[in-house]
């Protein structure tokens, strides 16, 4: 059971490392919060299975940690090239390193996203104010209809056609014309 824990666990590491390989971003690194370890110590009963997933978490964040770029690294040319013993050499390739340039992503996808959930975003606010209004509604018509089912039983002619003139006018009307059936 631990081995398809630690199995579950590679695959929900693994799975953005090989979307961002996928895509040529080789510097993309695994952050150990990817991993729901609550999620995946509730499946296991035993404690020693426990044990072993918190052993097993400790390492994968020591190994993350160690994956992390601990930052820029300024390059000591001029030892460089004492101890290489050709400085030529070690030119060429500061130079190269100097001219080097890191593309900027040019594509407005992040304004097109940004657009479209805002448009999303205004259509959940005004579809949740008429759900607010119409929950006001249902509340009411629920609360009308709890009020009549507790009268039902004691509830007399008289009560309902006090409440609705609409029908006491046309009983009355049936009564006049002599219509009882």
């Amino acid at each position: 059971m631990l081995r398809l824990a630690g199995l579950k666990c590679a695959r929900q590491v693994l799975a953005p490392v090989t979307e961002f390989a996928a895509r040529g971003m080789s510097s993309a690194v695994v952050s150990g919060d990817k991993i729901d370890w609550d999620a995946v110590t509730s499946s296991i009963d035993s404690a020693a299975g426990k044990r072993e997933l918190s052993n097993l978490r400790t390492i994968y964040l020591d190994i993350m940690s160690n994956m992390k770029p601990k930052g820029s690294v300024v390059i000591d040319w001029e030892d460089h090239k004492k101890a290489s013993g050709q400085p030529e050499l070690v030119a060429k390739y500061e130079e190269a390193f100097k001219k080097l340039q890191v593309p900027k992503y040019q594509g407005d996808d992040a304004a097109k996203v940004s657009a479209h959930f805002a448009e999303l975003e205004k259509e959940a606010t005004i579809a949740s104010a008429a759900s607010e209004k119409r929950i006001i509604e249902l509340e009411a018509e629920l609360a009308q209809a709890q009020n009549a089912m507790s009268k039902l039983e004691t509830i007399t002619i008289d009560e309902i056609l006090e409440e609705d003139p609409k029908l006491k006018e046309e009983v009355q009307s049936a009564i006049r014309a002599g219509e009882w059936w």
